[in-house]
């Protein structure tokens, strides 16, 4: 259409037009703020939140919009392979090139109140018309001129930068020695390994040694596949000459901006960056302007591993799959590493959770803020996605277009929304898929305007069975949760007779190969989560003794009863979380009435606090530990304070503190009485009162080998009982061990306690019988859960759908044994407040 006519339509929406763009202002032309719905998108210039996209059927109001248009067009970069040349860039560069290319324009558009598109200008003819704009249009024109130039509207991506390790630590050999004694030759044709050029598999996984230009394949894969080693080799047989060469760089990764470049250290044995690599290229005359990366880095590899790894255990590779769509059938594209997101949201928001359908399965335009970042607009947005099922314009992955990210189901505002200021949710690396399920719950409920949070439905309380040891008093504690945590009892595992046979052939022969896969019932890991534990240390400040016997038991049963099974242990070799391989045994009917919490008839109560007549209980320092520190040249007022701090049980760990604490100004100052009694000043309950499975404290210590028990165990209570994330916890409190601990034991166990995510309340709204019966659950495959695949099942209309990342099928043999995270639903009924 002509200028003039669109000057004419423009007219009469003028004077509502805002002059200058909001400071917060943001808009995205990937992905629509309000629906996953494949239009062109409309940013309105007249409304608050004119920065937001929306499809044209949900525009908040008549007026003029800046639009943006997505066309397909050939590439003229793409040209068919010959077939010819040997030349590996070339061929990897072809391959790189699409055929077609997709290309964004922005426009001017006028909408009706009935949301017809009166009259638009396109992008070419607005630029015409941009020097010398006619008055009538200067406001729009120069908001169109901002939108085009904003950052946020011509970025290609809101998916975040893939880590895998955090961040990657700058090298320490910032500067080395660098002589080039083998020159790089030109052609990257010619490149090879050195050390076994009749190995290498010209696959582009080269390693360019920056101290004297060694070229050579990288290292070995655990199971043999993978390079060549010879970079490895290489710097080992140098090492052994005293000359360190430790920097290390993947040639096939270089570019002139030096952008996205592997760099490996390997004397510090990692992933590094090294500041001065352009210097370092320079001197070894390494002509990196002229190259292009012709192989992916360690992190897409990484990226692409976690899609196309072949984790037939969980995945059910090898069966004839059926694909399904439909509502509730509906699958997420990966964003790097976001299988957790993506299973736990099939889990709890594809229309088995139906209280949230109800709430969240409608479209609705919130007025006010950046509705790119509200919570409760990109949950809706997942629901209704889910709801609508649509497939015809591109919903799932493998009906979309790949060059048009609206044609595919990527919730790139829905993660960072929920994920909020939390650093690792923030990146691209893989998390555990139940730590994002109770941050989800967190961070809805706190969202939510209604009295009956999301976190409710979920929502339990546990109570504990306290019973003095010495008068056989009892003290009842509740707890309030979100999800049950069972641990595997190591002792009831089970293997099949053949199983055991080859574990003692492998145990005669020596042979180190992977223990067999046992087996355990899920009402086996209930039994051990409720059966009786004894804490000897638990003081009792009615008669200042110690000891407790404590039974666990449910006390309300939630309309949706999350459940994880936590396979995880400590290596004793690494001290990292490892993988418990073992089959659970998980009925689809679980009946939990006998693990109701009981109060037996004859309890008596113990007292809230001690008698008046009776003194608090004397601190009594180990005298052993004692007459070992003072031999060493302490005075005796410091022994005992470092005895006091690290629970009282061996001159080792007190010996840590007073390393860390003999500059304090009352390190040698005589102990007051409200310390030596440290109970006659308690508040209520702290962690060390939590009861916390001794089993574990055992294993943590035997395991580490370098906490004690009375250490292990308030951080036990602190993180539910969970070991690897207690390893977790006291490995990276290393440098202020004894404070950190002091503070946990010190703190309120509600408060310390990480039975309530983030310490916060978790809502309870319903009570019933039971009985429950699973609807879906989350599998994990991989060596931690901070790494490896996750993948979620659910039974839909009495049939078992496999949920992969975006693929989505019948189920043919839904692994129930393997699963992480199990949802199941009480039969009697429903909750009220929905």
């Amino acid at each position: 259409m002509d200028t003039s006519s669109f000057i004419s339509s423009c007219s009469a929406h003028l004077e509502s037009l805002i002059i200058q763009a909001p400071s917060d202002f943001e808009c995205h032309k990937e992905e629509a703020v309000q629906t996953f719905h494949k239009t062109d998108l409309y940013i309105s210039l007249s409304h608050p939140t004119f920065g937001q996209s929306y499809p044209l059927n949900l525009v908040p109001n008549k007026g003029i919009y800046c639009t943006s248009i997505l066309t397909r067009v050939p590439n003229p970069d793409y040209k068919e392979s010959d077939g010819k040349t040997d030349d590996l860039s070339t061929l990897i560069s072809k391959s790189n090139v699409s055929k077609f290319k997709s290309e964004w324009s922005l426009g001017l558009a006028v909408v009706s109140e009935d949301k017809e598109v009166l009259s638009s200008l396109s992008q070419s003819e607005i630029d015409e018309v941009l020097p010398q704009p006619p008055s009538e249009l200067t406001h729009p024109l120069s908001l169109y001129k901002e939108i085009k130039s904003t950052t946020a509207f011509t970025t290609t991506s809101l998916l975040p930068t893939p880590t895998f390790d955090g961040s990657i630590l700058t090298t320490k050999h910032t500067s080395i020695s660098q002589k080039l004694e083998y020159p790089v030759p030109s052609s990257p044709s010619s490149w090879t390994c050195l050390h076994s050029p009749s190995s290498y598999k010209n696959d582009g996984n080269l390693w360019l040694n920056l101290s004297d230009g060694y070229l050579a394949g990288g290292r070995k894969n655990w199971d043999g596949s993978g390079g060549t080693g010879g970079g490895m080799i290489h710097y080992e047989s140098e090492k052994a000459l005293g000359r360190l060469k430790p920097l290390s760089v993947k040639i096939t990764t270089l570019n002139a901006e030096l952008k996205g470049v592997d760099c490996f250290s390997y004397d510090e044995d990692d992933m590094v960056n090294i500041p001065n690599l352009r210097e370092m290229l320079d001197n070894l005359g390494i002509d990196y302007a002229n190259l292009n990366k012709t192989a992916k880095t360690t992190a897409e590899l990484e990226v692409e591993l976690n899609l196309s790894y072949d984790f037939s255990a969980i995945t059910e590779e090898g069966s004839s799959l059926v694909p399904v769509s439909g509502p509730g059938l509906i699958g997420l594209k990966n964003m790097g590493n976001s299988c957790y997101l993506a299973s736990v949201s099939q889990l709890i928001l594809s229309g088995n959770v139906e209280e949230i359908w109800r709430r969240y399965g409608k479209v609705e335009i919130r007025k006010e803020g950046m509705m790119s970042s509200d919570i409760v607009t990109q949950v809706r947005k997942v629901v209704n996605c889910f709801k609508e099922g649509y497939t015809s314009e591109g919903y799932t992955g493998a009906v979309g277009d790949d060059d048009d990210p609206r044609g595919q189901v990527l919730p790139t505002m829905f993660k960072k929304s929920i994920a909020g200021k939390h650093e690792e949710f923030n990146t691209g690396q893989q998390q555990d898929a139940v730590e994002w399920f109770r941050w989800f719950l967190e961070r809805v409920s706190e969202a939510e305007e209604e009295e009956v949070k999301v976190k409710g439905l979920f929502g339990f309380e546990m109570e504990q069975r306290n019973v003095c040891v010495e008068d056989k008093t009892v003290r009842y504690k509740k707890s309030e949760d979100n999800c049950l945590v069972l641990n595997v009892p190591k002792e009831k595992i089970v293997y099949e007779e053949e199983q055991e046979r080859e574990e003692k052939k492998m145990k005669v022969e020596g042979e180190e190969k992977k223990k067999p896969t046992g087996k355990v019932s899920i009402y086996d890991c209930l039994d051990h989560l409720t059966q009786p534990s004894h804490n000897p240390d638990h003081l009792w400040e009615h008669n200042n003794s110690r000891g407790t016997t404590s039974t666990l038991g449910v006390k309300t049963f939630p309309k949706y009863l999350p459940l994880q099974v936590q396979r995880y242990e400590i290596d004793e070799a690494t001290y990292m979380p490892k993988k418990l391989e073992v089959d659970v045994d998980v009925p689809e009917t679980l009946e939990l009435e006998k693990y109701r919490a009981k109060r037996p008839d004859g309890d008596v109560e113990a007292p809230d606090s001690a008698p008046a007549d009776v003194a608090p209980a004397q601190f009594v320092p180990n005298e052993a530990a004692l007459q070992q520190l003072m031999g060493m040249g302490f005075q005796r007022n410091g022994c005992v304070r470092a005895l006091l701090n690290t629970g009282n049980s061996d001159a080792d760990s007190a010996m840590n503190w007073v390393f860390a604490h003999m500059e304090d100004a009352n390190f040698n100052s005589e102990l007051s009485p409200s310390e030596l009694s440290p109970s006659s000043t308690s508040d209520g309950p702290t962690s060390m009162d939590v009861d916390v499975d001794e089993a574990a404290v055992a294993s943590l210590v035997a395991n580490l080998g370098m906490f004690t028990a009375e250490q292990v165990r308030p951080v036990l209570a602190h993180v539910n009982g969970a070991q690897d994330r207690a390893a977790d916890w006291l490995f990276s409190h290393m440098d202020s061990l004894d404070a950190d601990i002091a503070a946990l034991a010190a703190a309120p166990a509600a408060a310390s306690s990480s039975s309530s995510p983030s310490g916060s309340d978790v809502q309870v709204v319903s009570d019933g019988q039971g009985v429950y019966d699973l609807i879906g659950f989350v599998s994990h495959i991989g060596p931690n859960t901070g790494s490896g695949h996750y993948v979620c099942h659910l039974k839909k209309d009495g049939k078992w759908v496999i949920f992969n990342d975006d693929k989505v099928a019948l189920s043919v043999k839904p692994p129930k044994t393997k699963g992480f995270l199990y949802l199941f639903v009480r039969r009697d009924g429903g909750v009220e407040g929905w």
